[in-house]
């Protein structure tokens, strides 16, 4: 491959930031809104839902007593394993995304890539739909759902070997707390409301391939 004088020096400022501004500094505001929110006062305060690509758009949603039973019920009965809390998850932010996306007018929303809803109402991309998994995850342990996971960041990975900044994706993490391990919750693959892709956080970051019936 063909090194330009752009590439270099775009190495060469990776190579001088600190890891942490690798994971961070390219975060959005939205992102890091989600990460400082404090639920702690009020797990059922109403949720904030961003989308138009990069939080461009955002509604704070409230949701009644009936959806978050509906949405509690998810993790009913309590998992046994952190694999099996991983699958309630899933379902979990399904449901979030549909009853969300039918007061924000995301319900339309299409998965992967962003040129399928060029110029269509309510669509998402990864920032947004990072921004928007990783609030449900703190709102679900905000109200005691999650036994075995705790969230965790928001993680991005670059397309190192063409434009670094042009491949930017996100996901939503959690902390499997039994295993210590750190996994991938992807929901920007496939249309609204369809489950997110859960995979070790190892091998989103390193692009290997998914399973969207297996949850790992």
């Amino acid at each position: 491959m063909k090194v330009t004088q752009t590439t270099l020096f775009t190495l060469l400022i990776l190579l001088s930031l600190p890891a942490q501004a690798l994971k961070r500094e390219y975060i959005s505001a939205s992102h890091r809104e989600v990460v400082a929110r404090d639920l702690s006062g009020n797990p059922y305060a109403p949720v904030k839902v961003c989308w138009g690509w990069s939080c461009k758009k955002s509604q704070e949603v409230p949701l009644t007593t009936e959806q978050w039973d509906e949405v509690a019920s998810n993790f009913l009965p309590q998992a046994a394993t952190p694999q099996e809390e991983r699958v309630q998850i899933r379902h979990a932010i399904a449901l979030m995304e549909q009853l969300t996306g039918e007061i924000t007018g995301t319900s339309a929303d299409l998965g992967a890539p962003n040129s399928k809803g060029v110029g269509l109402p309510g669509q998402m991309d990864c920032v947004d739909e990072s921004t928007n998994t990783s609030n449900y995850l703190r709102y679900f342990e905000a109200q005691g759902l999650l036994t075995w996971h705790r969230f965790s960041h928001i993680q991005m990975r670059f397309n190192m070997r063409f434009n670094p900044f042009a491949g930017q994706h996100f996901t939503a993490v959690v902390f499997d707390k039994k295993k210590r391990r750190k996994y991938a919750i992807d929901s920007w693959w496939d249309d609204n409301g369809v489950l997110p892709i859960v995979q070790r956080l190892s091998s989103w970051k390193s692009r290997r391939s998914f399973s969207r019936r297996r949850t790992p």
